[in-house]
């Protein structure tokens, strides 16, 4: 199953499946996840059926088929700060039957989308590397002389060491 088309409402699947978001709104709110901040690799995954979700506190979900195939989309809301923050995400059928459900919390700041997602996006790819090297045995080490990587015996230094990888914020390409 793949990713077909992506609206401000939905992420669509090529067997009419789709992801949307629900807010019973109040006044003077609107929360929302925006879908437009897809990752574009999640664009070419084969997904399975159902559609997994985890919340990321304070900052939207991850949709998709664990372990390795989880996708980042952020939420937000705009409010004068007396709302709620919640928002639920439903993964449906091409009925309108829901398959899965999640309520997940908004965050109320865009700026933070590139730094915090991309920070959070090393992480979940260093715990993967993490668990590669421990069912290989091998881990990945720095070789000082020129500055190249070395693939050794399965090493808890070498880990540690490439857990404390800075993040560049990286920009996104346009979705095609």
């Amino acid at each position: 199953m793949r990713i077909v088309d992506v609206t401000e409402e939905k992420i669509i699947f090529d067997n009419d499946s789709y992801i949307e978001f629900y807010h019973k709104r109040e006044c003077c709110e609107w929360n929302y996840a925006d879908f437009s901040q897809i990752e574009p690799l999640a664009i070419s995954t084969d997904f399975a059926s159902p559609i997994e979700f985890e919340s990321v506190e304070f900052y939207g979900f991850r949709f998709g088929n664990k372990p390795l195939k989880m996708f980042f989309i952020p939420c937000y809301t705009e409010q004068n700060g007396c709302y709620g923050y919640d928002l639920e995400i439903l993964y449906k059928d091409k009925n309108g039957n829901i398959l899965n459900k999640l309520t997940t919390e908004c965050n109320d700041e865009k700026n933070w989308w590139a730094k915090e997602a991309e920070e959070m996006n090393t992480k979940c790819f260093l715990e993967e590397v993490e668990k590669v090297c421990k069912k290989w045995n091998r881990s990945i080490a720095h070789e000082d002389f020129q500055g190249a990587f070395l693939i050794e015996a399965y090493k808890e230094d070498n880990i540690e060491w490439l857990k404390n990888a800075k993040t560049a914020v990286i920009d996104k390409p346009p979705l095609s």
